[in-house]
């Protein structure tokens, strides 16, 4: 089901940003915010399990 839903996301990205120029740039941003997001979310897990240690202590 995946494949099928990333095939049909390719296809409407393909029309709707002007080829593969558009795709390719609209990509690059996906996995900056993607890169961006892992971390800050890796961020706050670390320091709620800081904090936690901190407070038993």
């Amino acid at each position: 089901m995946c494949f099928v839903f990333f095939i049909v996301f390719c296809a409407i990205d393909y029309y709707s940003e002007d080829g593969f120029e558009g795709m390719i740039t609209q990509w690059i941003i996906y996995w900056i915010f993607g890169l961006i997001s892992l971390v800050l979310l890796n961020f706050i897990s670390f320091y709620k399990v800081y904090k936690m240690i901190k407070i038993k202590e």
